[in-house]
């Protein structure tokens, strides 16, 4: 059964980059994502490159100021290969789609196909196909759309890490004393959290998060925790750390505690998860940390510092990954006890 994911927000920014020979195709990509209220950016758009400025670092930027972008791969050009003559796209077409999957990941870059061009088949994330134009560009561009995230969600990982650095704030002081603080001003009752090992914190850390679900009756924790794919034995892919983690929760299941999983390749956690990157949500209030080095968090008012909308994304986020993680169940657990004794998890 397929899954439904969370609707963005607000409406995003999305470039649009074509050859000139393919703009009718452009300007029908941007009326279909203006009409689902986003802004299309056609790369001829007046004033989306800075004057005077290189073309090229214009693109970069705007590749890291975008939330995605749409490429039309059309017959422009003609070339030979392997003794046969084809049809391609326009070699810059091809040079700033990837550029632009560089910079904002497979999921947020799509491909309009016009005709039958020939294009390196492992360049594509998300493709449409539009052979003969038909009216159904609309609604596939549309729901492409629906499953982006705002650009600087996705910089979070590279941004935070920068951030933190300077900061330097104790992991204990976020670990043992905000979070606390932020789980008593929950209002709607539930802890989501993308995160797992917190090393010699764990125990205090999680029990007191146990604790706070269990003094309140519509109270709840969900947990959902990131397996690297390295092998087909279930235990190996989490961190000693992590094993203990589960294995804390696992004991806390029937008190409101509930805790899945999803593999650090998935296409459904996208950049904002990349290296250690996790996050907490109590209620309107959020904690991100950067593995145990040093954490970040806003509480509406508890520090003075304000919240940008970023909970409420958070949240969405989370939600949708909560219904695409699988649920851990008694023969898993049992594996991650026997690797425990064993010493055999990684």
């Amino acid at each position: 059964m397929k899954k439904s994911r969370s609707s963005p927000p607000v409406g995003m920014n999305i470039f649009i980059g074509s050859s000139k020979e393919a703009s009718e195709t452009m300007k029908r990509i941007a009326r279909c994502l203006r009409a689902a209220g986003h802004t299309p950016l056609p790369w001829n758009k007046r004033n989306l490159f800075i004057t005077g400025q290189d073309l090229f670092a214009e693109l970069v930027r705007l590749s890291k100021e975008v939330d995605g972008a749409v490429f039309v791969f059309a017959e422009d050009d003609t070339t030979w290969s392997r003794g046969a003559v084809h049809q391609i796209p326009r070699d810059n077409v091809l040079l700033e789609y990837g550029l632009f999957v560089g910079s904002l990941g497979r999921e947020s870059v799509c491909a309009v196909v016009v005709g039958k061009p020939k294009f390196p088949s492992d360049l594509l994330g998300v493709l449409v196909i539009l052979s003969p134009p038909t009216r159904s560009l609309c609604p596939a561009l549309r729901e492409w759309a629906e499953r982006l995230y705002p650009g600087y969600v996705k910089r979070f990982g590279s941004d935070l890490a920068t951030h933190l650095a300077r900061r330097q704030t104790p992991v204990r002081s976020i670990l043992l004393d905000h979070a606390p603080e932020l789980m008593s001003a929950n209002p709607d009752g539930t802890i989501r959290a993308v995160c797992g090992d917190k090393g010699r914190f764990s125990p205090e850390y999680y029990g007191r998060q146990f604790k706070w679900v269990r003094q309140g009756s519509q109270r709840d924790l969900k947990r959902l925790f990131v397996k690297a794919r390295k092998d087909e034995r279930f235990y190996r892919g989490f961190s000693k750390g992590e094993v203990d983690a589960i294995l804390l929760h696992w004991e806390q299941r029937t008190r409101g505690v509930q805790i899945r999983w999803v593999y650090e390749d998935d296409s459904a956690l996208g950049g904002l998860f990349a290296s250690s990157l996790g996050f907490a949500v109590f209620g309107k209030s959020w904690i991100l940390h950067w593995g145990l080095r040093a954490g970040l968090y806003y509480d509406h008012g508890v520090t003075g510092e304000t919240d940008p909308g970023i909970g409420d994304l958070l949240r969405a986020r989370f939600n949708a990954l909560w219904e695409h993680g699988t649920a851990f169940d008694t023969r898993v657990i049992r594996s991650l006890r026997n690797a425990r004794k064993r010493g055999g998890h990684q």
